[in-house]
């Protein structure tokens, strides 16, 4: 199964995207929801650049996976 996310300020959180296509829920889920919302945040706020957004989205997607690939395994 291929999971896509989308990060930004008016994509519906991680949590919600997760629970939509996975129907999953649950405390580690919640905190990538947080750390997401947190790189945009630091977008808009001109604290990170563009292409520090992007790494730092392809990094968080990495955990997300391996989370969800760990589950699976369970």
């Amino acid at each position: 199964m291929e999971l896509g996310l989308h990060f930004g300020a008016l994509a519906p959180s991680i949590s919600e995207q997760i629970k939509v296509h996975l129907n999953y829920a649950d405390d580690e889920i919640e905190q990538f929801s947080k750390l997401g919302q947190e790189i945009i945040e630091l977008y808009v706020c001109d604290i990170i650049t563009d292409s520090e957004k992007t790494k730092a989205c392809n990094r968080l997607m990495k955990k997300i996976t391996k989370y969800l690939n760990n589950l699976d395994q369970i």
